[in-house]
């Protein structure tokens, strides 16, 4: 396939990145990351509905690095 890279595969079932769950659950994962961490920051006064606190959605959106390695 053109322009397909191994870099562009997920590195847990080999699937075209984005084409599988395992995107979906690294999301899932992260943004409750940053709501653990914002709760510690506030002292556990941090809710999801929060307006105050970025939409998490926007700010973990899957973008990743040009490669595998981070560069």
């Amino acid at each position: 396939m053109p322009g397909y890279d191994f870099a562009d595969q997920c590195p847990f079932c080999n699937a075209p990145w984005g084409d599988c769950l395992h995107v979906r659950l690294l999301i899932e994962w992260e943004a409750d990351a940053l709501m653990r961490e914002a709760q510690a920051e506030l002292g556990g006064g941090a809710s999801a509905d929060d307006p105050l606190l970025p939409d998490l959605e926007e700010r973990i959106a899957p973008v990743r690095s040009a490669d595998s390695s981070g560069n």
